[in-house]
């Protein structure tokens, strides 16, 4: 398994190379070799993937079943595999869903019994302009971000753009400052929890103490305690499809 940092610019840049690519230029024994040894925790069928892997490339629909990150019993689909992308160790589809009548972020190792259509999709630009940016599942956002990170991995972290909007402030003693509008949750928690100490969050509060409640658990060193005028964002809801949390219960597209 590769290490959290690592494997974040390794998701991020796999989104870019498969949304930016057409599928006929991608080769299909590369594409498999690159989603069975990515180290992901969640295993996926071959057939599965075969199956999505066809749909996606030759724009055709997709009947199956699927099984919610939360949902009792699995529901029929269909659905139109706009992109493929790896998201914290595991795949996904960027599919419009005719069930939902929506978007949505769908976990290609909780498909069963593929079946493709003779029924044809045109690719969406906007969708693969929002996986492109990272924006695959509809998390909730939080606003006014401020992030410290060490002077050790000050470099490193000064090299991209991890999330839209962000702007660098260098410090004296060697530290950077990094701010963003906004950010999606969940994936600025995984990313500053996955550094291990070297960024800081140092606004809003909610967020303060969202990654010092969870380095508690982990058993790392919580992030001391730090305060902030900006209003905590709103909670969050759980989408039923992805697994992951939402501004509204289905993960309404964007």
């Amino acid at each position: 398994m590769l290490p959290s940092p690592l494997l974040f610019a390794l998701e991020q840049a796999m989104q870019t190379q498969l949304t930016a690519a057409d599928p006929d230029e991608i080769d299909p024994e590369l594409l498999r070799a690159i989603v069975f040894a990515t180290g992901a925790t969640a295993k996926i069928d071959p057939p599965v993937f075969e199956a999505v892997h066809q749909a996606w490339r030759e724009r055709r629909r997709l009947r199956l079943r699927y099984e919610g990150g939360h949902d009792p019993a699995d529901t029929a689909r269909e659905i139109d595999v706009h992109a493929l992308f790896l998201s914290q160790g595991a795949w996904y589809a960027r599919v419009f869903c005719h069930l939902r009548n929506a978007h949505r972020s769908l976990a290609i190792h909780r498909m069963t019994h593929p079946e493709l259509l003779n029924a044809t999709f045109r690719r969406d630009e906007s969708v693969l302009a929002d996986v492109r940016r990272g924006h695959v599942f509809d998390y909730a956002k939080v606003r006014s971000v401020v992030i410290e990170c060490s002077p050790e991995k000050a470099q490193v972290i000064g090299e991209r753009e991890w999330f839209p909007g962000q702007r660098l402030e260098r410090l004296a003693d060697g530290r950077l400052r990094l701010t963003f509008p906004d950010a999606p949750r969940p994936e600025l928690v995984w990313w500053v929890m996955s550094y291990c100490g070297n960024l800081v969050v140092r606004g809003p509060q909610d967020l303060v103490e969202e990654v010092r409640a969870r380095s508690d658990i982990r058993g790392t060193e919580p992030v001391p305690p730090l305060y902030s005028d900006v209003t905590p964002a709103p909670a969050a809801m759980h989408d039923p499809d992805s697994g992951w949390l939402s501004q509204d219960e289905e993960g309404s597209p964007r």
